[in-house]
Order: structure tokens, then sequence, then C-alpha cells
């Protein structure tokens, strides 16, 4: 019997305009949910942590209305 991989499914986020030029930090890989942004990544990621992120995940937006794969 063949074994199957526990694969995760792609997300989409589009990501707002008012983040375009900034760092965001997602709460994890698994979550949509934006816990912080910044355009220093580092008070991005701090901001996170702060708001409860015990992983954050951070990313550039560089247009508005980007849209994000992972």
């Amino acid at each position: 019997m063949a074994k199957t991989l526990n694969k995760s499914k792609a997300k989409v986020v589009r990501v707002p305009q008012e983040y375009a030029g900034e760092y965001i930090a997602w709460l994890s890989w698994r979550s949509k949910k934006i816990v912080a942004h910044s355009k220093d990544p580092a008070q991005a990621y701090e901001n996170a942590i702060r708001s409860g992120a015990k992983a954050p995940v951070l990313m550039f937006v560089r247009e508005p209305n980007s849209v994000c794969v992972y």
C-alpha cells in the first residue's frame, strides 16, 4: 500500500494596500491573520511577538493590493 504524504494546502492572501512598502507579520505559517506591520522588519517582528505570536512570519509588501502565496 502506498503512503500518502501529508501536504498542506497553499494559502493565498490579498494584502490590503495600506501595507505597501512595509513588512507585515503573520501569526504563523498556518494563519492568514496579520498581527503587525512596520517599515522596519525588526520592529514588525517585535510587535508580532508582543501580540502573542510565538513564531511570526515576516514578508515585505512591495505593491498595493499584493497577492501573497505561501
